[in-house]
């Protein structure tokens, strides 16, 4: 009996040790592993830190990779230095169409940093929406390529519209001073798609007109009152281009197209939009894009060789198709 009762407290004492270690060892295992999360926590808390600092870093490299663009754009806008000798013009407020139940008043002349302007307020009267759009626009009988904005004017509604002269196309004929302003502009009926009113604007400013300087070194063609001449270089944003300068001289409106157009005997597709009327001057552009260049597997431009189509612009029939003309490149 007494040795029953031994055995149970040996056993009851080994049990309470047992526990005990079981205690201890789970408190030393807690403390470690909280010591072990902490540490953890600092180390991510100072990874963060460090991202934080390369993402600040990144950011101003950013924002200085940013201000570089900004300083060559406006580098190289200041190397058009020129534009600042071109003259504001003025005009007076005066109606320059009213006819069809629709009105065009030309209000104000307009001048910023890039372009000069002219707004007008169009009055519609009709009972359809209409959308007015510029077919030509001349400057000192110089070609330039323009639009209208917040051109659909409404039924029975009124709206201000401007045309924007852009410096750029000036720059290109030598023009420092717009003297005439010479407008065609069309209506068309919004849903009908039909013609509703044409527009021949004429406006004079108070300045005295800059007769056009045509650059062109590359004699193209010379006949009957028409003449083209070209160029060979890259455009400011280093496009490389073909530009074509045109005084038409003639009796007729034309049409001028490229017919043939080949680099280093490789035939490619070559554009221009050269629309003229009889009288006036126009420059047409015909660009060389790097795609075309790869596409033909050309590394380096050496020769090329082109011809163009002159068209009748009244009936786009009769044509006459100039001489081939080569440019050697250096």
């Amino acid at each position: 009996m007494k040795n029953r009762k031994v055995l149970s407290l040996i056993s009851l004492l080994i049990c309470i040790i047992m526990l005990a270690l079981s205690f201890t060892a789970c408190s030393s295992l807690a403390k470690r592993s909280g010591k072990s999360s902490r540490s953890r926590g600092r180390y991510e808390d100072d990874d963060d830190e460090d991202d934080e600092d390369e993402d600040d870093e990144d950011d101003e490299d950013d924002e200085d990779e940013g201000d570089e663009d900004d300083d060559d754009y406006y580098e190289g806008d200041d190397g058009f230095s020129d534009y600042s000798s071109i003259g504001a013009f003025e005009i007076e407020e005066q109606v320059v169409y009213d006819g069809n139940d629709i009105k065009i008043t030309a209000t104000d002349a307009l001048s910023d940093a890039y372009s000069q302007g002219i707004e007008f307020l169009i009055e519609n009267n009709t009972d359809s929406d209409v959308e007015f759009y510029v077919e030509s626009l001349y400057v000192n009988d110089c070609y330039i390529s323009s639009y209208l904005d917040n051109n659909r004017v409404t039924a029975g509604s009124k709206a201000y519209s401007r045309i924007y002269i852009y410096y750029d196309q000036l720059y290109e004929y030598g023009i420092k001073s717009i003297g005439n302003i010479d407008i065609l502009i069309d209506g068309w009926d919004s849903e009908t798609y039909n013609s509703v009113m044409y527009a021949d604007i004429n406006l004079k400013t108070n300045l005295k007109p800059d007769k056009p300087k045509l650059g062109g070194d590359i004699p193209v063609y010379n006949k009957d009152g028409l003449t083209i001449n070209a160029s060979y270089g890259t455009d400011y944003y280093g496009t490389k281009s073909i530009i074509l300068y045109c005084e038409n001289n003639s009796k007729k409106d034309i049409y001028v197209s490229v017919r043939s157009f080949d680099i280093n005997g490789f035939s490619m597709d070559g554009y221009v939009w050269l629309d003229l009327n009889a009288g006036k001057y126009g420059i047409g552009t015909i660009y060389i894009y790097e795609s075309s260049l790869d596409a033909n597997h050309i590394d380096e431009i050496e020769e090329i060789v082109f011809s163009l189509d002159i068209q009748d612009a009244s009936n786009y029939m009769d044509s006459v198709t100039t001489d081939k003309i080569t440019i050697e490149v250096e």
